[in-house]
């Protein structure tokens, strides 16, 4: 089940992209300990290595993380902080909808629901890795990578393989390996989201260093589930 009652129309809704973005974080092993959709938004996390993370949005700009950003910005890529400025936004959005979405994110968070499809805006970014302090990989890799990470997290695939003619996964559903050619991938879906990029991180030589992350965050997700079991 994914959180379909966050979208509108085909998009996720405000709640539901800030909920996108602590869940990507969630799969990366923090936690969400509280939230607010108060003072322009706020989170306080707890990263994989059991430090408190209070992290605010800008009390001056409220808009969401978009493109274009540098890593030297105080506005970098970050899921957190594009989280927060996300429930501010909320928060603008009425009295009604403020009970509502927090009621709402709440419940997603408590149920560990799957978020499912990125907000077509946030697919495009190229948020940083949580994982990756020091050195950040390429912008291309990082975009493939939050597609890669939807499928294996939100969806339940397991991806084997990838190189810039596309990639091999196998589905939820499927009894053997599936390849998504990046040619012929022209709808909307996640799946044909990551297959057209791949060609652009092939040409920025970073295909073996997707296919690396990717492989390690799988097995990383599947040793918390055996640990769990």
């Amino acid at each position: 089940m994914t959180a379909t009652y966050a979208h509108r129309n085909t998009e996720l809704n405000t709640a539901g992209r800030a909920y996108w973005a602590m869940s990507r974080m969630i799969n990366h092993g923090w936690s969400v300990r509280g939230f607010g959709l108060d003072f322009g938004g706020w989170v306080r996390l707890r990263t994989p290595t059991g430090v408190d993370l209070p992290v605010a949005a800008d009390p001056i700009d409220n808009t969401p993380s978009t493109l274009g950003r540098r890593p030297a910005e105080s506005d970098a890529p970050l899921l957190t902080l594009h989280a927060c400025r996300l429930l501010g936004q909320c928060a603008a959005e009425g009295r009604q909808e403020v009970q509502s979405a927090s009621m709402m994110i709440a419940a997603l968070l408590r149920l560990r629901v799957p978020a499912g499809r990125a907000h077509s805006a946030d697919a495009q970014c190229a948020w940083y890795l949580p994982h990756q302090h020091e050195v950040q990989p390429p912008a291309s890799v990082r975009r493939a990578y939050w597609a890669a990470t939807t499928l294996t997290d939100d969806y339940g695939w397991r991806i084997t393989r990838v190189d810039e003619r596309g990639f091999v996964a196998v589905g939820p559903y499927d009894t053997e390996e599936v390849p998504y050619h990046s040619g012929t991938a022209v709808d909307s879906t996640t799946s044909a989201l990551l297959a057209r990029q791949l060609p652009m991180v092939a040409a920025d030589g970073g295909t073996g260093e997707l296919e690396r992350l990717i492989l390690e965050h799988q097995r990383a997700r599947q040793g918390k589930v055996g640990a769990r079991t």
